[in-house]
C-alpha cells in the first residue's frame, strides 16, 4: 500500500469518526467563555469584533506553526517516503482557509461599521424632527401669547376704565403656568429622547434592559 492510499484512508477514517462522534458539549464550552469574555470586555460591537479578529489571527498563527513543527517531524521520520504533494495541497488549502477568515471578519466590521452610520443617521433624523415640532410649539405659544395681549389692548383702548383688569391679570397668570406646565412637558420629552438615544452602542442585552427600565419609567410617568 502506497502512502496515497495510507493518507486517504485516515483521511477516510477521520471523517466517519467526525459524522458518528456526538456533540461534545464540554468542547463547547471554552469558545462560549471566549465570546462572554470579549462582550464583557469590549461592550462597543465594532472594538468587540476587531479584539475578536486579533485572537483568531494569534490562534491561526499558532496552529500553522504547530502543523509546521509535526510535518517538520514527519518529514524527519519518514525520509523519502514523506508526502511532498499532499503536504503542499494542505499547506494550500490552510493559506486559502486563512484568506477566507480574513475577508469574513473584513466583512463583518465594515458591515456593523455601516450599520452604526446608518443608526447615526436615522438618529440624526429624530433629533431634528423633535427640536422642529418642540420649536414650532414655542412658536406657537408666543404667537397666541401676542394675539391674546394685542386683543387685550384693544380691548383696554376702547373699554376705557370700564376695562377688568383683574380678570386680564387672572388670565394672564394661568397663560404663564400653562406656558410651564407645557414647557416642563417638552423638557421631559427631549429628555426621554435623549436617554433612548444614550441606548446606541450599549450591547444587545443591556439596551433591552435599559430600554424596558425606560419604558416603564415613562409609562409610569404618564399615569
Amino acid at each position: 500500500m502506497n502512502n496515497k492510499m495510507k493518507l486517504l484512508l485516515t483521511l477516510l477514517g477521520a471523517s466517519l469518526l467526525q459524522i458518528a462522534a456526538p456533540v461534545d458539549l464540554a468542547a463547547q464550552a471554552p469558545e462560549e467563555d471566549r465570546e462572554r469574555a470579549l462582550r464583557e470586555e469590549f461592550p462597543d460591537e465594532l472594538d468587540r469584533l476587531e479584539a475578536e479578529w486579533a485572537q483568531r489571527q494569534e490562534e491561526m498563527d499558532r496552529e500553522l506553526e504547530e502543523w509546521e513543527g509535526e510535518q517538520a517531524r514527519r518529514r524527519d521520520e519518514e525520509g523519502e517516503n514523506f508526502d511532498e504533494e499532499a503536504y503542499e495541497y494542505e499547506r494550500g488549502l490552510m493559506a486559502r482557509r486563512r484568506e477566507l477568515a480574513q475577508r469574513r471578519m473584513r466583512l463583518d466590521v465594515e458591515t456593523t461599521r455601516a450599520y452604526r452610520e446608518l443608526d447615526a443617521e436615522f438618529q440624526a433624523l429624530d433629533e431634528e424632527q423633535q427640536q422642529y415640532w418642540a420649536q414650532r410649539q414655542r412658536s406657537d405659544m408666543e404667537r397666541n401669547e401676542q394675539e391674546w395681549e394685542a386683543e387685550q389692548q384693544r380691548r383696554r383702548d376702547e373699554e376705557g376704565e370700564h376695562f377688568d383688569e383683574e380678570a386680564y391679570q387672572f388670565e394672564r397668570g394661568m397663560m404663564a403656568r400653562r406656558r410651564e406646565l407645557q414647557e416642563r412637558r417638552m423638557r421631559q420629552e427631549e429628555e426621554i429622547h435623549q436617554a433612548y438615544r444614550d441606548l446606541d452602542g450599549l450591547p444587545p442585552r443591556a439596551h433591552d434592559q435599559e430600554r424596558e427600565k425606560l419604558e416603564r419609567r415613562e409609562q409610569g410617568r404618564r399615569e
